[in-house]
């Protein structure tokens, strides 16, 4: 399979790669007929609000993206990750008793200890890849180190031929993982 992957990456370019997707995407059949950017009705705050409340121990799971890191924000994750300001309600979320705050992030542990290694709180790197229990705490990784550097060797290349021909674009290769970023590009070019 991999040499099919490879072959099709390069004898597409970026244009015909977001044409299949997009054509493919709009083929699926969705509720009423259209597509919609949400499915779910929007929760009513009061009751989690009490729940929260009434609580004797809790535990908290936020997403670094878009919860803590405003998505307008996201390119300063990879220019300048400690100057990422942190939202007023997480930090006081962390100093609640009772209270374990989990950030998750796809993002590294260097860019989770640059936004949030001063909280207390747990942190997951690399969507659970790596565990901190708190700053007090060194990173644990909870996968096989030998595990992904043969598929990431394989997976690599054609993101990055993407890349290299899709302006706006970047790959970030972490230690098990690698996600291709097109936030920054233009419309024209997707």
């Amino acid at each position: 399979m991999g040499g099919h992957v490879i072959s099709y990456v390069t004898s597409h370019t970026s244009t015909s790669w977001s044409r299949s997707f997009l054509g493919r995407l709009h083929s699926l059949q969705w509720p009423n007929g259209r597509a919609t950017l949400s499915l779910t009705r929007p929760l009513a705050t009061s009751p989690i609000v009490s729940a929260f409340d009434a609580a004797s121990r809790r535990v908290v799971v936020v997403d670094l993206d878009g919860i803590i890191v405003d998505w307008d924000a996201m390119d300063q994750l990879f220019t300048s990750p400690s100057h990422m300001p942190i939202p007023p309600s997480i930090t006081r979320l962390c100093h609640q008793p009772h209270t374990v705050v989990v950030v998750v992030s796809g993002h590294s542990c260097a860019v989770m200890e640059a936004v949030c290694g001063h909280l207390n709180c747990v942190l997951v790197a690399e969507r659970g890849c790596y565990l901190r229990w708190s700053p007090l705490h060194v990173w644990e990784e909870l996968v096989d180190a030998e595990e992904p550097s043969g598929l990431l060797v394989q997976v690599v290349p054609p993101c990055q031929y993407y890349a290299d021909r899709t302006p706006g674009s970047h790959v970030e290769v972490k230690s098990h993982s690698v996600t291709f970023h097109y936030r920054d590009c233009p419309a024209a070019q997707l």
